[in-house]
């Protein structure tokens, strides 16, 4: 059998090759992306910063990874990939040693967002040749993004009534889940209702805030205490469920009542509180209205807490401190249906709100003077054949429709 002379030194080469101790190299020559060289160690991802689940992560921080061993630098620089939603994802590379490897942002790390790292297996290479078993997973989040603060406790702490019995020179005092941004924080906080003249205190972990009151809260005033949705914690993510607090200085801690509405001469039944929808029919086109409260109201608060729609012009005035009339300008419409509000806005000489709004739907439809006048039936004779006058004459009935 013959040799071709190329064959001969093909196998010498090989050969030389061998033994000149080129083994490991020849082997790697020979390995696909991802696979190992023989009874070598793959490399390991042994460090990643901004550490895993990171929070509040600064915008011109730089992604580094260090491995377990010496990387080949080319091919393991391009292994990285970023996913942001949306965000910055363009990273440089930089060695700071033979291990790790800087990544550089441009032109900075997205706020409020989520970052994925995903280093991929077949670009992770050691200088032997070995690479990543499997890709490896990181996450980290900036600044803006993450779990979001919430109030967990206030004094004040009535959220849906008013907390009576406030002291003038009483202090509220606010608590949060994380640590808070002071400024934005502070700025968010206010309080109304009244003259209040205070200094924001925090507590050293920025978790309390007290309202340090510099004088005395006006008597007999309801305020309101608000935690607004600039509120942000200390990693600059907001608020997402802003507060409202309502509290009351003095000592009266009856809240007014609506004792009943009159039209006309109807006192309407006792009307129910908001959400149930009242329904009044019988309201006559020519009516006044009379409200009637249990302590004397605030004239303002009260008139502006009143509304009707469709809209009705016309006058409001006090009878009484008690008693509120309204008159319409002009009659109301003849089979209309109004909607009239009283708000829990309305309160009274000292301060104090009604505990509840009101929603009633009534129609104008008063038999006496606010329907239509409907011909039911006429009865009469029909003069007979031998009667000039008709009264043996035969009957007749003539029935209108509606």
């Amino acid at each position: 059998m013959k040799i071709k002379n190329s064959n001969i030194v093909c196998i010498l080469a090989l050969l030389l090759l061998v033994a000149c101790g080129a083994e490991d190299n020849l082997l790697e020559s020979l390995l696909l992306p991802g696979e190992d060289a023989a009874g070598l160690e793959r490399p390991e991802v042994v460090f990643v910063g901004p550490a895993t689940g990171s929070t509040g992560v600064t915008l011109n921080t730089n992604i580094i990874i260090t491995y377990s061993k010496a990387m080949d630098p080319i091919l393991t620089q391009s292994a990285l990939q970023l996913q942001a939603g949306g965000g910055a994802t363009s990273a440089e590379p930089f060695w700071l040693s033979d291990r790790s490897v800087q990544y550089t942002v441009s032109p900075s790390l997205s706020a409020a967002k989520r970052y994925s790292i995903t280093i991929v297996s077949s670009l992770a290479r050691d200088t032997d040749g070995n690479y990543l078993a499997i890709n490896y997973l990181s996450h980290f989040y900036t600044l803006g993004a993450g779990t979001a603060p919430q109030v967990t406790s206030a004094n004040p702490g009535l959220e849906s009534a008013i907390q009576f019995g406030w002291g003038l020179n009483q202090d509220p005092v606010i608590n949060f889940s994380v640590p808070m941004d002071p400024q934005a924080t502070g700025d968010a906080v206010t309080v109304s209702g009244g003259p209040a003249r205070f200094i924001r205190q925090w507590s050293n972990n920025n978790t309390t805030l007290t309202l340090n009151m510099q004088d005395p809260l006006q008597a007999n005033v309801t305020y309101t205490l608000k935690v607004a949705s600039g509120a942000k914690s200390a990693d600059g993510i907001s608020i997402t469920s802003p507060k409202t607090y309502l509290f009351h200085t003095g000592t009266d801690t009856v809240q007014p009542a609506l004792n009943s509405v009159t039209s006309g001469t109807f006192v309407w039944p006792a009307l129910v509180a908001y959400p149930t929808l009242n329904t009044i029919t019988g309201v006559s086109k020519n009516s006044a209205f009379l409200f009637d409260f249990s302590e004397a109201m605030d004239p303002s608060s009260t008139i502006e807490a009143i509304s009707f729609d469709p809209p009705i012009g016309g006058q409001f005035s006090w009878l009484t401190p008690t008693q509120l009339q309204f008159q319409p300008t002009n009659p109301l419409v003849t089979g209309a249906t109004y909607r009239m509000a009283i708000e829990s806005s309305a309160t009274d000489a000292q301060g104090l709100t009604l505990p509840n709004r009101y929603l009633t739907d009534f129609t104008v439809d008063d038999p006496l003077d606010s329907v239509p006048i409907t011909l039911v039936e006429v009865r009469g004779y029909t003069p007979g054949p031998d009667t000039a006058d008709g009264s043996f004459g035969t009957a007749g009935t003539i029935t209108g429709t509606p």
